[in-house]
Formats: structure tokens, C-alpha cells, sequence
């Protein structure tokens, strides 16, 4: 479902912040919380940039951050919208972590895991999975990086050394379980 948030208030316009969802009949709506609805002509939205941005849905959330230099020891979870430094307690923002914190420098942050939002699938350093892409069937990789690409499919790369598999043509690998096998000797 489109939808567009309100970046600059005109007159007798909804708050600025507040979003409208495209319906069936190329209107979009606006509910309230008193319950109150107002409708929207496509146009009235989608042709005034400077009024309306488009909502992009999240592809992907990252879960956690690792930090180490050598030995990576220190894991930092997602908490709401904020991840907590597992040291001081201290929370930081998306943004404060990619650019580093006010304790550990970017350069000793690694993404550890991150959650694709359209079926809830998670990937973490380590984890082996597979392309589900049919120019790439066969590539296999063992997670080593976890890197944040606008170009990839969804947004994030999973790397293992030279080789990488968008997280939208990403699956994990089947794991291989082993075989009982039971000879009688009679």
C-alpha cells in the first residue's frame, strides 16, 4: 500500500508528520486518533512534491552491532528504536552506531545481525546460506560481513570475502543432518 507522509502544513492541511494510505479508488485517507477520516484526490498528493514524500517501507532492521578489534566480545542489541552499549548501558541510535559512539570509534563496529522486514528472516555473521537468484543458484557463502548497499536488492550486502548475496535473493542453507545408519550382522 502507497503511502505518503506530510512534509510542509497548507492551509486546512492534517498535521505535517502525519501520513495517508492509498485506497483501491486512487484516493488516499487519513484517520485520526479521534477516529476522524479525510480523504485525499491523488493528484492533491501525489503531484506536490514539496508538500508530500513518499513512505519508503523498511526492507531490512539491523538487530545488532559487534564491536572488538581482533576478537569481536561486545554485542549490542536493539532495544525499541535504540541499541545498548553492553559496557556502559548507554543508548545510541542507528545513526550513532554506523558513525560510532561516543565510546567505541565506527571502525570497530560490524553490523552482526539484521532481520529482513518482508518475511522476518534473520542473518547473523556466521550463518551459511544460499542465492536464491537464478543467475546465482549455486553460490554458497558463510556470512564474514553484514555491509549496508543502496544498490544491492534490499539494501544490505552478505559478504564472505569477495563474494555477496543480496538479502532479498538470500536464503539459508539447508542444514545438513546426518544419517543413523544401523547394520545388523546376523
Amino acid at each position: 500500500m502507497k503511502q505518503y507522509k506530510l512534509i510542509k502544513e497548507f492551509p486546512g492541511s492534517i498535521k505535517a508528520g502525519e501520513v495517508v494510505s492509498k485506497q483501491r479508488n486512487s484516493r488516499y485517507i487519513h484517520q485520526d486518533k479521534n477516529g476522524d477520516v479525510r480523504l485525499f484526490y491523488r493528484q492533491e498528493v501525489e503531484d506536490y512534491p514539496e508538500f508530500w514524500e513518499e513512505v519508503k517501507e523498511k526492507e531490512y532492521t539491523i538487530l545488532s552491532f559487534v564491536s572488538g578489534v581482533l576478537q569481536p566480545t561486545e554485542l549490542y542489541l536493539l532495544e525499541g528504536s535504540k541499541y545498548r552499549d553492553p559496557v556502559n548501558g548507554s543508548l545510541y541510535s542507528l545513526e550513532e552506531m554506523l558513525n560510532g559512539t561516543s565510546s567505541v570509534e565506527s571502525s570497530y563496529l560490524k553490523i552482526h545481525s539484521v532481520r529482513r522486514e518482508k518475511d522476518g528472516e534473520v542473518f547473523q555473521l556466521g550463518d551459511k546460506i544460499v542465492s536464491t537468484s537464478k543467475d546465482f543458484k549455486e553460490l554458497s557463502v558463510t556470512i564474514e560481513e553484514i555491509e549496508i548497499n543502496k544498490v544491492a536488492l534490499g539494501g544490505i550486502y552478505l559478504i564472505e570475502k569477495v563474494e555477496g548475496i543480496a538479502i532479498n535473493c538470500a536464503e539459508k542453507a539447508p542444514i545438513r543432518k546426518p544419517i543413523l545408519v544401523i547394520i545388523k550382522i546376523i
